[in-house]
């Protein structure tokens, strides 16, 4: 799997997972993202990658500790592929 398609699929279970705990509407999710519903409805079932706007303001909506995570986590999915 390349490093794009890991990073995708890491993503969409994130903002999933993040959006219930937040008990928001795909909609509302978008909103705070900046894109359109249909785009966010693209992010969440692994059809596309976020820009580094909407992963910035995604990683507002996190605690610290989350943000933390969602760059590591992001971090090694790169450091993965270029080895």
């Amino acid at each position: 799997m390349s490093e794009k398609e890991t990073a995708k699929k890491y993503l969409k279970k994130e903002l999933r997972e993040k959006r219930y705990e937040l008990n928001l509407s795909q909609e509302k999710m978008a909103e705070k993202l900046d894109i359109s519903a249909r785009e966010y409805s693209d992010l969440e079932n692994g059809k596309r990658f976020c820009s580094a706007k909407s992963l910035i303001l995604y990683a507002n909506e996190c605690d610290m500790n989350d943000k933390e995570k969602l760059f590591t986590d992001l971090g090694e999915i790169i450091r993965k592929s270029d080895e």
